[in-house]
């Protein structure tokens, strides 16, 4: 409900493809095959697409920024995919590595892959509890939310960032 659209999604904002192009640059940089680093790139990545995509459709002035932003998200989520299949084409060493991690594997994975998330998921846990009332007045609308005094703008903001 925060965007008034069943439709958003981390795919369709082109976060996910965000991700994979991190982990991609990740691992076609430092030549790593597992572990920490492509997760971390991952995670960049997701970061910089999701501020990006923000950015991108906050600029656009005549649109709702709701449908800017699921258009901005689902135009560059295409532009991350077809660079993250330009660098998988271009090394075939990373090309399987790579694959896997993009299906989805926990081989060899062990707590201490917890403990790495744990801080962040805390304070996405904690940045969600001080925002719960904003989002629901959100779900009233834009219009209704801000005439009653959020910041709907930040509020978009802080969530993704969560």
């Amino acid at each position: 409900m925060y965007f008034r659209n069943p439709l958003a999604e981390p795919g369709i904002m082109g976060i996910s493809a965000g991700a994979t192009l991190g982990a991609s640059v990740s691992v076609s940089l430092a030549g790593v095959t597992a572990g920490i680093s492509i997760s971390t790139g991952a995670f960049a990545g997701a970061l910089i697409a999701g501020v990006l995509v923000t950015i991108i459709a906050s600029s656009k002035g005549g649109a709702s920024g709701t449908v800017a932003l699921l258009l901005c998200g689902t135009a560059l989520g295409s532009l991350y995919s077809a660079i993250t299949s330009i660098l998988i084409y271009s090394d075939d060493s990373t090309l399987r590595s790579l694959y896997v991690w993009m299906l989805g594997t926990f081989n060899g994975r062990g707590w201490s892959e917890v403990k790495f998330i744990l801080l962040p998921s805390v304070l996405a846990v904690a940045l969600f509890a001080i925002v719960i009332r904003p989002l629901d007045l959100l779900n009233g609308g834009e219009t209704a939310a801000s005439s009653l005094g959020v910041n709907v703008k930040r509020l978009r903001l802080g969530v993704i960032i969560a």
